[in-house]
């Protein structure tokens, strides 16, 4: 699947695992190409799956999304490789194409 680029400006307490998670990446490629550790103001260059995002929101869960895009709970754990259900408030999530 294609990559896009993003830039992501590092705040207070993020790790590269909190950032990986937002991206639906991993640890390894969000530290790829840039500086590590992290400070505060850095401004990370990301690449990360291409497809539609949704920016998770206070009190949005898996379930509900799914049903506002026309697809599963399973499908969208399959597409963000994720383990469990759990989502979190400002996860950028891949929804489809």
């Amino acid at each position: 699947m294609p990559m896009n680029k993003f830039v992501h400006t590092v705040e207070k307490n993020q790790t590269l695992t909190y950032i990986a998670k937002l991206y639906n990446t991993t640890p390894n490629a969000v530290s790829a190409g840039n500086k590590t550790p992290l400070h505060v103001g850095q401004r990370l260059l990301i690449f990360a799956q291409e497809g539609t995002r949704h920016t998770v929101q206070p009190f949005e869960t898996l379930g509900k999304l799914a049903k506002k895009y026309g697809t599963t709970e399973q499908k969208l754990m399959e597409l963000n490789n994720l383990s469990s259900p759990k989502i979190y408030i400002g996860q950028q999530l891949f929804v489809g194409k």
